[in-house]
C-alpha cells in the first residue's frame, strides 16, 4: 500500500509554514492577539515565505497566472472567500500537539488525556472537516498527538481512514510504536463492513510476500463480516493441505486466537490440525479455540473461575503474615490460609 499523501501541495505548504510561524510565538491571551497572529500570519504566508516546490510567494504565483478560474494551483489564502478553511479547527489541530515535546513525553497518559479532553472534543465536533488534518498526524507515531489522533478517528468511524489506518498498522506492527496498532485496529472494527475489503487486500498481498499482519487479521475477526469469516475459513483449509507453505513465517497462534465462537464451520479443519506436527503454545491455543466454538458457555466459566483464582492469589500475596486473612475467617493470615498454603 502507498503511505498516504497530503490532500494536495497548497495543505502541504500550508501546514508547514504553520509549523514555521508559530513555533515560537507565544500562546495568544485573548481573541484580540489570536486574531493580530492570524493576520500576521497570513500576510507573511502570502507575501514573504516562498513555497518549498516553486521558491515563488503565492502572492506572485497568482499574479503569475492571473485569470485562471480556479485558485487550488495558486495556494494564496483569501480566508473571507475560502469556505473550506477553517481557523479554529487549525487552532484545535495544534492544540493537540502541544504536548509533543520533551517535557509533554514525560507527562503519563491519564494526565494528557484529561488536559487534552477540551481539544478532542472539539475536533470531534468539526467532523469529517477534521479528517484529513488528522490523517496527517498518523504519520508521525511517536507523538501525543498521533495517539490522539487515533482515538479521535475511532470516534469518527468514517471509511475515508481506512487506508490510512490500515498503513498505521503496516508501518509499526514489528517497530517501537507498536502499542498504536491496536488503537487503529479497534478504530478499524468501529468502522466495520466498509472496511473489510480493503483490510482483505492488504492481508492478501501481505501472505503473497510471506508477512503475518497479526492486527489486520485481529480487525477481520472482531468486525464479523461473512466476506472475513469465508476469507480466513479458507485460509484455514489451506493451511490444513500445504502447512509446508506457512512454515517459518505465519503466525499460527495468532491466527487460531481470532475464530469466534460462532464460526462452527472451521471446527472440521481446526480437529485436522490436532493431528499435525504444531509447538506447545500452537496446540495450547488450538484447544483452546476449539473449546470456545463447542462450549462457549463453559468456557466463559472456566475462564471466569481462573481470573477470581489469580485475582484472589493477588490479594493474598499483598496480606502481611499479622494481617486478618482475606478468606474472612477472623484469623490472622499466618495462622489460617497461609498454613493452608
Amino acid at each position: 500500500m502507498e503511505k498516504p499523501k497530503y490532500p494536495s501541495q497548497a495543505q502541504k505548504e500550508f501546514d508547514m509554514a504553520w509549523k514555521e510561524f508559530f513555533r515560537d510565538k507565544n500562546k495568544p491571551e485573548n481573541d484580540d492577539e489570536e486574531k493580530e497572529q492570524m493576520k500576521e500570519f497570513i500576510n507573511w504566508y502570502n507575501n514573504v515565505r516562498k513555497q518549498s516546490d516553486t521558491e515563488k510567494t503565492p502572492a506572485q504565483m497568482y499574479k503569475e497566472i492571473h485569470g485562471i478560474e480556479s485558485k487550488e494551483e495558486i495556494r494564496i489564502m483569501n480566508f473571507e472567500c475560502d469556505e473550506n478553511y477553517d481557523e479554529e479547527l487549525l487552532v484545535f489541530i495544534e492544540g493537540l500537539k502541544e504536548y509533543d515535546n520533551k517535557e509533554g513525553y514525560k507527562l503519563d497518559y491519564e494526565i494528557v488525556k484529561k488536559k487534552l479532553k477540551s481539544t478532542t472534543d472539539n475536533i470531534l465536533k468539526k467532523g469529517v472537516k477534521a479528517l484529513d488534518l488528522l490523517h496527517e498526524l498518523l504519520e508521525d507515531e511517536e507523538t501525543w498527538s498521533c495517539l490522539f489522533a487515533l482515538e479521535i478517528l475511532k470516534e469518527m468511524k468514517n471509511e475515508k481512514s481506512v487506508p490510512y489506518l490500515i498503513n498505521f498498522i503496516l508501518k509499526n506492527e514489528d517497530g517501537d510504536y507498536f502499542e498504536g496498532c491496536s488503537d487503529a485496529m479497534w478504530a478499524l472494527v468501529d468502522i466495520g463492513g466498509s472496511a473489510v475489503e480493503e483490510i482483505i487486500l492488504v492481508i492478501e498481498k501481505g501472505l503473497k510476500e510471506k508477512i503475518h499482519y497479526c492486527y489486520l487479521f485481529e480487525a477481520l475477526s472482531k468486525i464479523w463480516d461473512e466476506k472475513g469469516k469465508k476469507f480466513r475459513l479458507n485460509l484455514l483449509k489451506d493451511y490444513v493441505d500445504n502447512s509446508e507453505n506457512y512454515k517459518g513465517w505465519f503466525n499460527l497462534t495468532m491466527f487460531l486466537c481470532d475464530f469466534n465462537e460462532d464460526e462452527k464451520e472451521a471446527l472440521p479443519f481446526l480437529k485436522k490440525l490436532e493431528d499435525m506436527d504444531l509447538n506447545i503454545e500452537e496446540k495450547r491455543e488450538l484447544e483452546s479455540t476449539i473449546e470456545i466454538i463447542e462450549d462457549p458457555k463453559g468456557y466463559k466459566n472456566k475462564v471466569h473461575s481462573i481470573m477470581q483464582q489469580i485475582s484472589l492469589n493477588q490479594k493474598k500475596r499483598k496480606i502481611g503474615r499479622n494481617d486478618p486473612c482475606s478468606c474472612g475467617s477472623g484469623k490472622k493470615y499466618k495462622k489460617c490460609c497461609l498454613e493452608k498454603e
